[in-house]
């Protein structure tokens, strides 16, 4: 907890003072865009919610393939898995945004998953633990269990980046400079720091190595628990939690700190916070885009680094970390 707070609370004023010191004096006193008022709702947000027909045409098709799944259809249960995991973001993603701080989409969807396999263990009289486990296969094929699908998806997701980094080519080319300043040292701050905090802090080593990419969208920052031999669920849930943090804590910090620069505010949410800060300034039309390109260049940069023999070698020892 302490060096994903204090990680988060270092690294997002420093890309933003990183970002704002190399920016063209006019550009860098421009205004954000203020954030739209959310549109009154049609309806009650209670009648919204229970009428949403993704959530209730996932409910249902969940609902049977749970009971099929009962009634000894192997090929169900992974299917009820994979829809009650679905099911639950889709249902956190139609709470009321004022209370999305407390119940994410990712948290919903995590805690549906886990109270879906702990219900069917219970029905079933199936062990708690390996009910659990059946949900993802470490090193298995992308459909023979839910986790392992949508392990599988990262891999596209990733490969989205480079197209909204060429989608956005010119306003990179614009403020090059801006760019490459806060990927350099949110990339290096992230790493480095993160494991000399590590270190200091006393952590156990596989603690220290599931944090080393905390400032990294998940699909990378996997990629890098895997060259770190680290625990990927581990290092994805940090990831996770320091994400929700950005999201819900990084604009007020920035307003905080008088960063009011569109350029500077998206390079440092999407570099401290990757995609659920980027997610956080869809709202800032000007800043958006630099928060996907941060995202996305702090992540590369950052895998880069860790895969070269001599840059781990050095974050090992940061980290304390004897060399394999």
């Amino acid at each position: 907890a302490t060096v994903i707070v204090v990680g988060l609370g270092a690294s997002l004023p420093l890309a933003a003072i990183t970002a704002a010191s190399v920016l063209p004096k006019g550009e860098s006193s421009t205004a954000s865009t203020a954030a739209a008022a959310p549109a009154a709702p049609s309806a009650p947000a209670v009648t919204q919610y229970l009428l949403n027909p993704p959530l209730l045409v996932t409910s249902a098709l969940a609902a049977g393939c749970g009971g099929l799944a009962l009634a000894g259809v192997a090929p169900a249960f992974n299917v009820f898995l994979l829809l009650s995991t679905v099911c639950g973001f889709v249902a956190g993603g139609r709470v009321p945004k004022q209370y999305q701080k407390a119940l994410h989409p990712l948290i919903s969807c995590t805690l549906l998953t886990q109270a879906t396999v702990f219900l069917f263990a219970t029905v079933a009289g199936r062990p708690l633990k390996a009910t659990l486990r059946s949900y993802l296969t470490p090193g298995a094929a992308p459909l023979a269990t839910p986790g392992n699908l949508l392990l599988f998806m990262l891999g596209p997701a990733t490969l989205s980046f480079g197209f909204q980094m060429f989608s956005r080519r010119k306003l990179m080319r614009q403020s090059a400079k801006a760019v490459s300043s806060v990927t350099a040292v949110a990339a290096s701050f992230g790493l480095f720091a993160t494991a000399f905090a590590g270190r200091l802090l006393r952590m156990d080593i596989p603690y220290r190595l599931a944090a080393l990419p905390r400032q990294v969208t998940a699909p990378l920052a996997i990629a890098i628990a895997g060259i770190l031999k680290a625990d990927p669920s581990l290092a994805a849930t940090i990831v996770v939690v320091t994400g929700l943090l950005c999201a819900n804590f990084g604009r007020a910090v920035l307003d905080a700190l008088g960063i009011e620069a569109p350029v500077a505010r998206g390079l440092a949410m999407g570099a401290a916070g990757h995609g659920l800060g980027t997610a956080a300034m869809v709202e800032e039309k000007e800043a958006f885009p630099f928060a996907a390109i941060a995202m996305a260049l702090n992540a590369a940069l950052s895998t880069v680094l860790v895969s070269v023999p001599a840059v781990r070698k050095l974050l090992l020892a940061a980290a304390g970390v004897p060399a394999a």
